[in-house]
């Protein structure tokens, strides 16, 4: 069979094709917002019904982080058999997500490549041709509640955890990307309810449940020497989608962000992981769920 690729859109659905042609091949998901996923927001490889390896993505939008699928394409695809099969994202005509396609399609190198109804067979710009596979329906409506029963069902695999931010490496957030400032030198920028703040080359981070006005800020950013000042809540954090890696970079645990306390620099955090959790990068998604299985939304780029 060799290796195969498929690539499809909003709106359709490659389960019953996946039903009738995977057979026992390996099949890697590079599709966050797919509502078979248990659960959604991380990439999976499968062998039978087992996931023997994942990687958390944190996000139900492809473009959101176009490195990690390209980082997960190489780790997971080394782990998978010569005939396994892959699907892509949900494709639309975006240079980033056209890019990153065709990086995956290059790691890949599939001797296959099939497309979903409705997709040009020369948008993708792929070297190989396509395949044109007629593919159901499947509306947002109930996507999205197949999604919520998969958060549900996720909850019920959690436990609590404990993490000090002080003990951990924090990836994908603008969080922890900085150096802290002290508690005198937060002081010193005379801003209303400072919790925590650092400063990453001309960006300075403040957590604060209260917002300033202009002339607050400007003068914070002359005390601080920096150009641009971002300002986050600590209820921001609360119900982000969050995941658990060893010293070793593995992923081994996802769950929620229940919340941070940045004084104690300690977050209280849903996770799947079995307690105690030897976490040694704390991964922070954009997408918020709450423990009722409702999705929030995305958090801006770099917001928190």
């Amino acid at each position: 069979m060799g290796r195969t690729l498929l690539v499809g859109h909003q709106g359709v659905s490659w389960r019953e094709w996946l039903r009738s042609n995977r057979g026992h091949h390996d099949f890697l998901c590079l599709e966050p917002s797919d509502s078979d996923q248990s659960p959604p927001g991380r990439l999976t490889l499968r062998r039978g019904d087992r996931i023997v390896a994942s990687r958390f993505f944190g996000s139900l939008e492809a473009q959101r982080s176009p490195h990690v699928l390209i980082d997960a394409t190489h780790q997971l695809l080394a782990l998978a058999g010569d005939d396994v099969i892959v699907q892509c994202f949900d494709y639309r005509s975006q240079p980033i997500l056209h890019q990153t396609l065709l990086m995956i399609a290059c790691l890949l190198r599939p001797e296959r490549f099939l497309v979903g109804t409705g997709m040009l067979a020369g948008e993708a710009g792929l070297p190989i041709g396509p395949e044109e596979v007629d593919l159901p329906v499947q509306h947002e409506l109930v996507r999205s509640a197949q999604r919520k029963a998969q958060w549900m069902k996720l909850v019920e695999q959690c436990e609590q955890h404990i993490v000090s931010l002080d003990e951990v490496t924090l990836d994908g957030a603008r969080l922890g990307a900085g150096a802290p400032l002290s508690a005198s030198d937060c002081d010193r920028l005379h801003l209303p309810d400072v919790q925590y703040a650092e400063l990453a080359g001309g960006t300075l981070l403040v957590i604060s449940s209260e917002t300033p006005d202009s002339a607050e800020v400007a003068r914070a950013l002359d005390i601080a020497h920096a150009t641009r000042a971002v300002f986050a809540a600590p209820e921001h954090y609360r119900h982000l989608l969050c995941g658990f890696a060893k010293a070793s970079g593995e992923d081994f645990g996802i769950g929620m962000i229940q919340s941070i306390d940045f004084r104690s620099r300690e977050a209280e955090i849903l996770c799947t992981a079995v307690s105690p959790a030897p976490v040694r990068t704390l991964k922070f998604g954009s997408l918020r769920v709450t423990n009722q299985g409702h999705e929030l939304g995305e958090v801006k780029p770099w917001a928190v």
